[in-house]
């Protein structure tokens, strides 16, 4: 699907959140969950990018291929109301240079939240 997604044009809908957490913590789970929500979309493919871990060198353009471009996003925002994208990784948390890389390559994330 993603192959598919990088012959449509545009702008695409980059995350609006994005799950932290360790390996076997429940990040996957968490993900089925929040987007079997009809206003919520998941990248792609596949549940994870690794952009700010292990693919972090990639740029902005290769990490929005793995999202929803945004006509797309208007025309579901029609129908549904507002849409919110997001992803998961069990490696967000691991110690990179790639830290300060969620706030601005990531702005429609608001801030750390846990969920308790």
């Amino acid at each position: 699907m993603r192959a598919a997604s990088r012959a449509l044009p545009g702008p695409r809908r980059l995350p609006g959140f994005l799950i932290l957490g360790e390996k076997r913590c429940g990040t996957t789970s968490l993900h089925r969950y929040i987007t079997q929500h009809p206003n919520v979309l998941g990248p792609l493919a596949p549940k994870s990018t690794h952009y700010f871990d292990t693919k972090f060198g990639k740029n902005l353009d290769w990490y929005g291929s793995y999202f929803w471009p945004e006509t797309i996003v208007e025309k579901l925002e029609e129908k549904n109301g507002p849409m919110l994208a997001g992803e998961s990784s069990p490696l967000l948390l691991l110690p990179s240079d790639s830290a300060g890389t969620h706030r601005t390559d990531t702005p429609r994330c608001e801030g750390p939240r846990t969920a308790t």
